[in-house]
């Protein structure tokens, strides 16, 4: 495959052969119309309504090198495409019969972009790069995107996948160093880093939220599938369904003696 490619001979990909393999898919939250992205640089779009008899709707040139992903706006009025030649584009969808594109192409990073996810609202945009970052976009109106805050910094790996919680208020990034890096975006302007998760022995190529429990799950390429836990009050009732015996007023006052004494799990 290409991706496998591309994933371990870094920038080398962009001379390797090109195949017109779909390394990416997206279906338009009404299921209706599939979108592809391919190492030929193209995007192609499907009318799936009867899914046994797919028909191409249209095809555009995203850029000269790879289509690592789409991702389309939930309200399914935009599909984004990120690509190795480290941008990422928006097309008007709306008739996917004659897809337009939207402003500029959204850059600022020094290699690939690759992982993409809109928020619940389709108001923003987060990109993940092999350069290490993530760059959020204001895409409300995708004719004039405009980046949000600073870039997000920390990962050690390609930044390969993102998704944001139900809520919107939390971003997920899936990283080839084997860690999964949450941020809290309550305040677009300033997120805040919440944890990094470790488990996975490879490199996390996807991530995904549950739709309604806050359960996150990670895959890996060392073949497993982690799940955390990301709802407060779920976990807290996790543990406390798992304690032994609660710490009494005299064992608190021995290990917290700062913090006022309250029952564990009550």
């Amino acid at each position: 495959m290409a991706r496998s490619a591309c994933s371990t001979r870094g920038p080398s990909c962009r001379a390797a052969p090109r195949s017109g393999t779909a390394e990416t898919v997206a279906f338009s939250p009404d299921g209706g119309t599939l979108a592809t992205g391919a190492d030929d640089g193209t995007v192609r779009l499907w009318s799936v309504s009867d899914p046994a008899r797919p028909r191409q709707l249209s095809s555009v040139r995203d850029s000269s090198t790879y289509v690592y992903t789409v991702a389309y706006a939930p309200n399914g009025k935009t599909v984004a495409a990120a690509s190795t030649d480290n941008f990422t584009r928006l097309w008007k969808v709306a008739n996917p019969a004659r897809p337009v594109l939207l402003g500029r192409p959204l850059g600022g990073f020094t290699s690939y972009a690759i992982g993409l996810a809109f928020t619940p609202d389709s108001r923003l945009l987060a990109i993940g790069s092999a350069d290490k970052t993530v760059r959020l976009w204001n895409v409300a109106n995708p004719a004039r995107p405009a980046m949000v805050g600073a870039p997000l910094t920390g990962p050690a790996g390609y930044v390969w996948a993102l998704a944001f919680s139900p809520d919107g208020t939390t971003l997920a990034a899936g990283v080839t160093d084997g860690t999964v890096w949450l941020w809290n975006f309550a305040d677009p302007d300033s997120p805040s880093l919440i944890a990094t998760l470790t488990g996975p022995a490879g490199h996390v190529y996807s991530v995904a939220f549950a739709p309604a429990d806050g359960q996150l799950a990670a895959s890996s390429s060392d073949g497993t599938v982690h799940l955390w836990d990301t709802n407060p009050a779920a976990a807290r009732a996790a543990i406390c369904a798992n304690l032994g015996q609660p710490l009494t007023k005299k064992e608190w006052s021995a290990y917290v003696p700062d913090v006022r004494y309250h029952a564990p799990c009550s």
